[in-house]
């Protein structure tokens, strides 16, 4: 022990008052920051979430005026049905409402399809070349608001509220509108005020100024409202429909705002904005730091003057706690501590004293558990073996135990294996777990006859060419251990068989054997053998035997349950579709003709097998619609009317819904809902496109089209094969997925699809 260490810079009141003032100063920075960033996140969240209500209502209120605008000029086209023509002039009852002066209009107008105008003055325009006319005339828009455009009448600057005029057929044949002078739409917008925290401006989708509640006339000055506002603040104006950001206002003596920004719901891409400054803001937050940093400074000090008095009271006994320490001596074991009101130091004086005790009893203990540690690492060396033989034990269990796992897991996928090659790989694994067991075969019954599957190490073709009768195999009540299984007397084989059984077998010292039973009925045999000279196999051998016996029986009662329910499903399925033919005679074969052709090209695109399976199915299915669609529709010769062609686009949908009724189905109802629909969106019933379109539907949609186009229709006759690539070609990215287009076309030209 070091006596007299003096080697501290400070004595514990010193280092205390450092130490305590330091760490609260951080403190005190860090949760200033902490209240500077909250604060401010606070004021700024909460200044946007009232700016953008103020927007929202502002907009709002701008929508709802141009709103009725739309609904005037549609009431006053239905109140004068009967005395307007686009052709003539506007009569006396018309001028009578013009005089009236409806709602905020400056005039109205009619014009033919020419775009021939003549309004409530008599006054006649060529209006062909305004934006609006086109978009009504060219059938993009029925109801329109214009961008502000000078009017040819009055030369100021207006804007048109246009309808589209049909005749009974529902053809256009005019256009009816009035004009709204800008000034109406300033003193609309004239009544929204922010007083004291900014203004509302509305731009057009340039960033052209059109009006603004500003009453001072900052504004106005500038006719592109943007164009003041740096680079970043245009673009992200010009870009968002609904939304906020912070700016420098070069209008208003380059103070910073708050700019929030909504979308006119009835304008042609006109924007609302308003604009807040963050000056008041600002300042109040400052005020609130300031305070906050005073009252931490405050703190500091009080703390500073407490510790220093507290540190006196805690120093003199500490210091003399330290000395009696110094000088305790191990051979005493005792301390001359004296007694102090502080807690802490009473018990220190309980703690070294019991330490000092306790190094005694450990010393003294030390040699009683040397020997206890010498005599435990000989018992442990002793055990060393046996557990590394137990290791290895466990290491040969643990890896049968994952192949019993591992062939139990695969009878998930029982319908995607044949009988064959699942029985000979849990063969396989049987004879690997086993250690005597060095060949073995699989045999079943049919009727009245039994037949080898498989077999290891055994000649497998010479045992499945044998015709052997099921009275010839050996009866075994359970599994059993036999010797010598081929020799005479343990089977009623005759002699023939017997000889042909011998030639195609290895030499077998003993054999284990086992029934394989679904439920009561037992449909064949599972045998295992070990070579001559070797051991017999033991029970445990048995019980593993059985467990592997009980894998291979359960798949066969599962694989011949799904086959049964398979022929089932596809006769059942066959004889709907045999029923579409009856009601849609040219359909005959076309179902399973597009089942076939999809399953190839499903198959050749990289599917598996259970999924190229589900677009066989899909493509048999994918016109079962057409069922609930009449005859006299599906075999028109002539041209559909629009309501006989709608009922042939529902039967994608139709057909859904007859497949809807199991979950398990969804994949192949996907399918058939979407197939006429085209790449480039314009399909039906729904219209979506791209990779949009599930990809059975894609895959489907080609071979129908393809198989369609070469079979003869009631409508017309089959087109040449050659014509018919041609077509699927000239479509590729346009209707149909070009990736499946290219796989489609390779097939048939290589002549993986027959047609």
């Amino acid at each position: 022990m070091k006596k007299n260490d003096t080697s501290g810079k400070y004595n514990y009141k010193d280092y205390l008052i450092r130490k305590v003032v330091l760490y609260f100063l951080i403190f005190s920075l860090v949760l200033s920051l902490l209240l500077m960033i909250s604060l401010r996140a606070y004021q700024t969240s909460l200044t946007k979430d009232l700016g953008s209500q103020i927007a929202y209502a502002f907009s709002e209120k701008v929508d709802i005026w141009l709103n009725g605008l739309v609904l005037e000029i549609e009431g006053i086209s239905k109140a004068s049905d009967g005395i307007l023509n686009v052709n003539e002039k506007m009569g006396d009852n018309f001028k009578e409402i013009c005089n009236e002066k409806p709602g905020y209009f400056e005039t109205l107008f009619i014009t033919n399809i020419e775009g021939m105008a003549h309004d409530c003055h008599d006054l006649n325009n060529k209006i062909d070349d305004r934006d609006y006319f086109k978009a009504i005339v060219n059938g993009e828009r029925d109801t329109i608001i214009s961008e502000p455009l000078v009017s040819r009448a009055s030369g100021e600057m207006v804007v048109v509220i246009a309808i589209r005029l049909t005749d009974e057929n529902g053809h256009t044949e005019g256009v009816f509108g009035g004009t709204v002078n800008l000034s109406e739409f300033k003193q609309v917008l004239s009544d929204v005020k922010i007083e004291g925290n900014g203004e509302a401006v509305v731009i057009s989708e340039n960033g052209d100024l059109i009006c603004t509640s500003d009453l001072s006339g900052d504004y106005v000055s500038n006719l592109n409202f943007i164009n003041s506002f740096d680079r970043r603040t245009k673009e992200k104006i010009l870009t968002i429909e609904n939304g906020s950001l912070y700016s420098n206002n070069p209008y208003k003596q380059n103070r910073n705002d708050f700019i929030f920004v909504n979308t006119l719901e009835y304008s042609p891409g006109w924007q609302l904005l308003v604009l807040v400054p963050d000056a008041e803001i600002i300042n109040k937050f400052w005020v609130m730091m300031l305070l906050i940093s005073a009252l931490l400074i405050t703190g500091t000090i009080i703390l500073t003057f407490i510790i220093r008095h507290s540190a006196n009271r805690i120093v003199k006994p500490l210091e003399e706690t330290i000395k009696a320490i110094d000088q305790f001596d191990i051979d005493e074991f005792s301390l001359n501590i004296p007694e102090t009101e502080i807690r802490e130091l009473a018990l220190l004086k309980t703690s070294f004293e019991n330490m000092a005790f306790n190094l005694f009893k450990t010393i003294e203990e030390k040699e009683k558990f040397s020997e206890e540690l010498t005599a435990a690492n000989e018992e442990l060396s002793a055990n060393h073996q046996a557990l590394e033989n137990s290791c290895q034990q466990l290491e040969k269990l643990s890896t049968e135990l994952e192949n019993i796992f591992e062939t139990a897991a695969e009878m998930n996928h029982v319908n995607l294996k044949s009988e064959e090659d699942y029985l000979h790989h849990l063969l396989e694994m049987l004879i690997n777990i086993i250690d005597k067991a060095e060949y073995g075969s699989v045999s079943l019954y049919q009727d009245e006859s039994w037949n080898f599957v498989c077999a290891i190490g055994h000649d497998i073709e010479k045992l499945k060419s044998l015709k052997l009768k099921r009275h010839e195999q050996i009866e075994v009540p359970k599994t059993i251990v036999i010797k010598n299984v081929l020799d005479e007397g343990t089977s009623s084989f005759d002699n023939e068989s017997r000889e042909k059984l011998v030639e195609a077998s290895k030499p077998i010292g003993h054999t284990i054997i086992g029934k394989l039973r679904i439920g009561n009925e037992v449909v064949g045999t599972i045998s295992i053998d070990s070579t001559e000279g070797t051991e017999a196999f033991n029970e445990e051998d048995v019980r593993v035997f059985d467990a592997f016996s009980n894998f291979a029986a359960s798949f066969l009662g599962t694989k011949r349950l799904l086959n049964a329910k398979n022929m089932y499903q596809e006769k059942l399925v066959l004889s709907i579709i045999k029923i579409l033919e009856i009601h849609d005679p040219y359909t005959k074969g076309h179902s399973e003709n597009v089942g076939i052709m999809a399953e190839k090209v499903a198959s050749q695109y990289g599917l598996s097998t259970e999924e190229c399976h589900e677009v066989y199915w899909a493509g048999l299915v994918h016109d079962i619609g057409k069922i609930l669609i009449p005859s006299s529709v599906l075999l028109k010769t002539g041209r559909l009317t629009i309501e006989e062609y709608e009922q042939i686009q529902q039967h994608p949908v139709w057909g859904a819904e007859i497949l809807s009724t199991a979950k398990e189905l969804d994949s192949m109802v996907q399918a058939v809902k979407y197939h006429h629909e085209r790449w480039d969106g314009n399909g039906y019933p729904f219209g979506v496109k791209g990779k949009e379109i599930p990809l059975y539907s894609r895959i489907i949609s080609v071979a129908d089209t393809f198989d369609a186009m070469t079979s003869d229709r009631s409508y017309r006759i089959a087109m040449s094969f050659e014509d018919a690539v041609e077509e699927i070609k000239r479509n590729s990215g346009t209707q149909f997925d070009p990736e499946i287009v290219k796989t489609f076309i390779e097939m048939l030209e290589n002549r993986k699809i027959l047609v």
